[in-house]
């Protein structure tokens, strides 16, 4: 996707980074499983990570490294490229989302059994179609319900969860219409540009 480029200051806490794919064997598997497998043809098969901007130059994220971190963006590899979706005309909302992100990796400092890397989930999400059915809407209601339980994360689901769990502070309904468990970096990413509530506002390049 083409767009501006943005520098640190022009990017808003809780705006959604979605990661360009710039090399190496684990981004090249998850673009390589994206083109065969994902359900959604309106997007890049090439974006391979996402994450959640903290309003400070970090990025808050479920690493396959890891697991949930915050790292700051001047450190990821040169020349990487961020697509920046914004939530329209909600910071609160967007800023509730990042505060979620906050408190899920401090929960992790707390219990060895939460916020490892789920290396099993994020494959299963490869092969699932990410509908928000019946089966997704209960799922968000034992997130709601107990958002600390024991469990491993991968990069898109964190993002979603996040904003699951923001829309339910604040008595909103689903801002990403996926199942949190099941989602590929592509898939979100169609889903937030083919959004009316989200809007694409430019790239940011790690120099």
């Amino acid at each position: 996707m083409k767009g501006d480029k943005l520098n640190l200051l022009q990017m808003d806490s809780g705006d959604i980074l979605i990661q360009q794919e710039m090399g190496g064997f684990t981004h090249g598997m998850i673009a390589t499983g994206q083109l065969a497998f994902s359900h959604r043809s309106n997007a890049g098969s090439n974006v391979t990570h996402a994450g959640i901007y903290d309003g400070i130059g970090g990025i808050l994220e479920a690493s396959g490294k890891g697991g949930l971190q915050d790292a700051e963006l001047v450190t990821k590899a040169k020349d990487s490229k961020y697509q920046v979706f914004r939530l329209k005309n909600n910071s609160l909302l967007a800023d509730t989302a990042k505060d979620w992100a906050m408190k899920l990796l401090a929960h992790r400092e707390e219990s060895s059994g939460f916020g490892g890397y789920g290396k099993g989930k994020a494959l299963k999400g490869m092969f699932t179609i990410s509908n928000r059915g019946s089966g997704a809407k209960k799922a968000v209601q034992k997130l709601i319900d107990d958002p600390y339980t024991d469990r491993a994360f991968y990069c898109s689901n964190f993002v979603v969860e996040c904003y699951e769990l923001a829309a339910d502070s604040h008595g909103y309904g689903p801002l990403i219409d996926v199942d949190y468990r099941k989602v590929t970096p592509k898939v979100l990413q169609a889903n937030l540009r083919s959004s009316s509530s989200w809007e694409y506002i430019g790239n940011y390049y790690v120099t």
